[in-house]
């Protein structure tokens, strides 16, 4: 559930601006500012929590925000601005990315629990991969009907690689009891096995969907699947 406030406190100096997302032991909370001085503030746990307690969704959300430590600091004296908005399940797959004369990119082929910032970047290098997929298929020497299948196979797995790195760290990092470092350390078993860098710096390029771009984004020199 979430909602919109005008107003409170910011973090200060380099951190100006940046997206609160805070474990709390039902759920986690989100909070990000907006240039206006309004953010989006939301809570997400599990339905049946909010359909057991038989409270209104301004009690439920009050509720949680209530025990929570930098939400409620950072919206000290803000305005609610905008009716609270529920919704549920909302992260799915299709399964299949591909199809005959159609690839699925962006909300079409998934949608990834919104914790991390992969949204956007997977529908545009979701859709940058695919235009280079069709360019593939149109050119192939052997002719559409014989390439189509072989070309799709490359995109769906390199597609589905990223979406299941990203779907299998937020079942990890959705565990409140594990210490921060745990979290980075397991970014880069999942992203950089031999340890390239840091794995603080390996978490934020999972989240913000820099690393997972790669395998999206390589399907000309990736190995061509034989067609079914």
């Amino acid at each position: 559930m979430w909602t919109y406030y005008q107003g409170g406190t910011q973090f200060e100096g380099r951190d100006q601006g940046n997206i609160l997302t805070e474990h709390h032991a039902d759920g986690w909370l989100w909070v990000i500012p907006f240039s206006d001085g309004s953010r989006s503030v939301g809570f997400v746990g599990p339905n049946d929590d909010y359909v057991r307690s038989d409270l209104s969704a301004q009690q439920f959300f009050d509720q949680k925000l209530s025990t929570s430590r930098e939400a409620k600091r950072l919206l000290d004296g803000a305005t609610r601005c905008a009716e609270f908005r529920v919704t549920k399940d909302w992260s799915y797959h299709a399964t299949r990315f591909t199809g005959p004369g159609y690839l699925l990119t962006g909300d079409a082929a998934a949608f990834v629990d919104p914790l991390f910032s992969t949204g956007v970047m997977l529908a545009m290098k979701g859709g940058s991969a695919a235009a280079d997929t069709v360019d593939q298929i149109l050119t192939d020497p052997r002719g559409v009907a014989d390439s189509e299948a072989a070309h799709q196979a490359v995109y769906d797995k390199s597609y589905r690689e990223f979406f299941n790195i990203v779907v299998s760290f937020i079942g990890y990092f959705y565990d409140a009891r594990r210490r921060r470092v745990e979290y980075w350390e397991r970014a880069q078993e999942l992203i950089d096995p031999v340890r390239e860098s840091r794995e603080r710096e390996d978490f934020v390029k999972l989240i913000s969907g820099l690393t997972g771009a790669r395998p999206v984004m390589d399907v000309r020199d990736a190995p061509m699947a034989a067609a079914s």
